[in-house]
Parts: structure tokens; sequence; C-alpha cells
């Protein structure tokens, strides 16, 4: 394995309790990645490696190939993919990024498999996102099957306020787009504490588009300096009838702690709260999921998601990581 630039082994407790070393990811200087996992007889073997280089680089922009291989249980690989992605930045500011990807098939020939065109465009403070994804048929042509189109007003960063807005378009078996998704994201942002809408349609039964989930989220700071982001999901729940159901019951409610100690090392931990068997309308007692403590550059604070899926029940405690380098 090339020397890595920074580690992260996760650990997982088994039903004895015992706590052992499951995966680890290595990342080298240049962006390199390789996943690891503990095979049948304790050693570390391969799962996935990720390799990129840039093939050239100009101030119209650069094209950059990003190689990834996948390994069984025993180590060989089986399967490769080839991704080469080509992006062209415009004098008004608008860029267009080609995304073609390969898969090897059986006999180890790279097979294009499919390709999606990006193009954004900034008109004051307002940016938007077309994206068209292609896929190959049986004859090995493309023809296009998905398309997005994301347009967001105002920069969080900057304003205090701002929107998104992506309608997601996929094609029926009759050759036909319909409006398979729209997302919004509404954000806002008060001294230290940020508060974001988010929601997800879906068509119904009818074909329009109703409310699937939503999700409430909200980051700050709390008086010792941590980081914390709480959030409050609403759906479906499936223990109601289906005429009685509306996507605004509350499901649950995640909440991350971000912490830094003293010798600059961050520990962040996930406790989730599952809506009470008794009482649909009320919480019950927090249950921590995952631990993460980082050492080195440990990056920022959890980002708020620009779209919302329908939310899946909780499973059991998941792993701690330990993760150093940046």
């Amino acid at each position: 394995m090339v020397l890595a630039q920074s580690r992260s082994t996760e650990y997982r407790t088994d039903i004895n309790g015992n706590r052992t070393a499951n995966s680890s990811t290595a990342l080298d200087a240049n962006g390199n990645r390789t996943l690891m996992t503990k095979g049948p007889d304790g050693r570390d073997v391969p799962l996935e490696k990720s390799e990129s280089r840039v093939i050239s680089e100009g101030p119209d922009g650069k094209v950059v190939e990003t190689i990834v291989k996948r390994y069984g249980t025993s180590g060989q690989v089986v399967v490769t993919e080839r991704t080469v992605t080509d992006e062209q930045k415009r004098p008004d500011g608008s860029s267009v990024v080609n995304s073609t990807l390969y898969r090897g098939d059986p006999n180890g020939n790279m097979q294009l498999s499919q390709k999606s065109v990006v193009e954004t465009k900034k008109q004051g403070n307002t940016n938007t996102t077309d994206e068209v994804i292609s896929r190959a048929a049986a004859d090995g042509r493309l023809q296009p099957v998905e398309k997005r189109s994301v347009v967001t007003t105002g920069d969080i960063t900057k304003d205090a306020s701002s929107h998104q807005d992506e309608q997601v378009f996929r094609l029926n078996s009759s050759g036909q787009f319909y409006q398979a998704a729209h997302n919004t994201v509404d954000e806002n942002k008060t001294g230290d504490k940020t508060t974001s809408q988010v929601a997800h349609f879906e068509p119904d039964i009818t074909g329009r588009l109703a409310l699937e989930s939503q999700k409430v989220i909200t980051t700050s700071k709390a008086a010792d300096g941590s980081e914390v982001q709480d959030v409050t999901v609403y759906g479906k729940q499936p223990t109601r009838s289906s005429s009685d159901n509306a996507a605004n019951s509350l499901l649950q409610q995640e909440t991350t702690v971000r912490k830094k100690g003293a010798d600059g090392s961050v520990t962040e931990t996930t406790s989730v709260r599952q809506v009470s068997p008794s009482d649909p309308n009320r919480l019950g007692a927090p249950v921590v999921v995952s631990q993460t403590v980082c050492t080195g550059s440990c990056g920022t604070a959890p980002t708020s998601p620009k779209a919302v899926a329908p939310p899946q029940a909780t499973a059991a405690p998941a792993p701690t990581k330990v993760i150093t380098g940046p």
C-alpha cells in the first residue's frame, strides 16, 4: 500500500461485546484511496482501490481519469471501472462537465456504460445546474435515462438565506420522461445557527407529486465550543393506514455533536431518538449509534444535505471509527 496521507479504521462490536477492527481506508497525498477489510484468516484484504490522475489541465479546464477496482473475498479483481471527466470553463463563468464511465466486462474489455453532462450557469445570485444522464442500451448506444435541474438562489455562506429547487425526470417503459421527484431546501442563518427545511416529493397513485418526507436540520455551537447538528425526520409511519398517513408524522431525531479536544483531536458522536411505540408523537430516549475520533486535519463540521430521501428505520448501533490524518 502507498504510504498513507490519512487513515481511518472502522471498529465493530460483535454480539459478545468484543470490539474489533472491521475495515480501514488509506488516502495518499495524491488522493488515491484504498479500502481494506478483514479476510476469513484475519488478514487485511482489499475491497476497493481508486486512483486518479490529471491527463491535461489549462485555464479553460482539465481532464481527469479515475480508475476504480473492486475486489472479491479472495483478493481477485471482480469489477474495474474507468471514468474520464472533462471540465470546460467558459468566459462567462459557466461550465460544462462531461463524465464518461467505462466498465470492464468478463473478458477484461472496457465497455462504454454511462455518460453524464452537467452544465452550470450563474446569473446574479442564482445558479442553475442541468444534468443529463445517459446509459448504454443493448446495442451499446447511449440513451438518456434521467434529467435533473437544480436552481439555487442565494448563498448561505454570504447571505442570511438560500433556496434550492431540484426537479428530477426519469425515462419510463414507454420511452417518455416523467417527473420522478421534486426536492426543495430552504436555509436560514442567524448568528452561529443555521436551519434547513428539506422536503421530498414523489408521484402518488394518481401520478401527481405529493409530499413524501421532510427534514428539519439545525446546526449550532454549544457553550463549550462544540458543534451540534440536529436532524428531525418526518414522513409516513408504517404502522398507520394509507388513508391516515400524512408525510408530516414525526419519525426520529438524529443528533451529532462534534467536539475538539485539547490535543487537537475531534470526537464526533451521533445519537438517535426514535418515536415511542406507545406514543407516535413523542421521541424516546437517545441511543448512541456511532462515534468517530479524528486526529490531524479533521475538516469541518457536518453539513446539511441538499436533498432528502424517504426515511429508513434505524439499524443496530453503528461501529466506532478512529480516523488519523487529514
